[in-house]
């Protein structure tokens, strides 16, 4: 999600988090997300002058930034580039049957049943008829 991140930069991201897994079998994955912008970093005063509108309160915050990717508070990235990051996210997530944040039996079996297709839509970043996403996604917003 950074200003000027091309198709390909995002594609090394990539290679770099498969790359690390394949070195260390042991390692827990995080997940990728959109950038957010925080006051005081370098990057926040370069995201001010690409366009970022600085919420007025803390609840603002909250809404336009964690969670709610495809709505994130960042000017330069399309619709389009939003929605390709939003299901990389959930993708990850699913890719991961021991994270952290996660404490469910169904959510490790699941994971590791359809973990072989999600690495694959990662890699590809192919996110085209996203069903299963779709249903991850609207399970992380009712639970969040």
């Amino acid at each position: 999600g950074f200003p000027n991140e091309t198709r390909e930069d995002l594609k090394k991201t990539i290679d770099l988090f498969f790359k690390l897994k394949k070195d260390n079998k042991n390692i827990i994955m995080g997940n990728i997300k959109p950038i957010i912008s925080y006051p005081g970093t370098e990057f926040f005063d370069i995201a001010l002058r690409k366009g970022l509108k600085i919420p007025k309160n803390l609840e603002e915050w909250s809404k336009s930034m964690y969670g709610n990717f495809e709505n994130t508070n960042i000017p330069w990235m399309t619709k389009k580039h939003k929605k390709t990051l939003t299901y990389l996210y959930f993708a990850t997530v699913l890719l991961n049957p021991n994270y952290l944040f996660i404490n469910s039996r169904i959510f490790k079996i699941v994971s590791i049943i359809i973990s072989p297709f999600m690495r694959w839509r990662v890699r590809n970043l192919n996110f085209r008829c996203p069903i299963l996403l779709s249903i991850v996604k609207y399970i992380y917003k009712k639970i969040n």
